[in-house]
């Protein structure tokens, strides 16, 4: 199995096509903050990687997401 580093073209190319609200969510957030290394649901910062269990992305893409302390 593979994953996706989170907020990626690949990640982001992969979100939108099972949740694309979400895929826009990150978008805007990363784009508001300037930069990629923050929280994929929240924009904050420190954030770091993780593969969601049970979650694919497609085929056999493990989905990953960027998540704070809060989330």
């Amino acid at each position: 199995m593979t994953h996706l580093t989170p907020h990626t073209h690949e990640w982001f190319k992969a979100l939108e096509s099972v949740n694309p609200t979400q895929a826009a969510m990150s978008a805007m957030l990363i784009e508001l903050a300037g930069r990629t290394d923050i929280c994929s649901v929240c924009g904050d910062d420190p954030a770091k990687d993780y593969k969601i269990v049970g979650v694919k992305l497609g085929g056999n893409v493990d989905a990953t997401i960027r998540l704070c302390e809060g989330q």
